[in-house]
């Protein structure tokens, strides 16, 4: 395929290519979630920065490269790390967010590790 092939969007500076919508989506998308670590959401780019927060890198943090670690999502953007702890009488989740999370963002976020501990089948333990 050829650049002619796909739609055209400029954010900031920055041209991006993308292919015509092949359906409209009719249920609500999970744009809040915990993402395991070596996750293509976060590896396959080499530009990383339209994922992160705005003001927060998501490379060059010193003695870490958090493109290997569990990442935090929220509304579709990289808003921490996040470590598990799998114990006999539940999951202990520890959140690490880039900046605190307020309102919506912190409910959304409570519900995604609900979800992630009803998937392993444990209790959470967050922290």
């Amino acid at each position: 395929m050829a650049k002619k092939d796909f739609l055209c969007g400029v954010i900031g500076a920055k041209e991006y290519l993308y292919s015509q919508p092949i359906a409209t989506i009719k249920r609500k998308l999970q744009t809040t979630f915990l993402m395991a670590d070596y996750d293509e959401y976060g590896m396959r780019y080499k530009d990383r920065s339209a994922l992160g927060s705005e003001g927060y890198q998501l490379s060059g943090v010193k003695g870490e490269n958090l493109v290997y670690n569990r990442m935090m999502v929220s509304e579709g953007k990289i808003v921490g790390t996040w470590h598990r702890t799998i114990k006999n009488s539940g999951v202990e989740i520890i959140t690490l967010p880039f900046s605190p999370l307020q309102g919506s963002a912190q409910r959304a976020m409570a519900e995604a590790i609900k979800r992630y501990c009803w998937f392993l089948g444990k209790n959470a333990e967050m922290n």
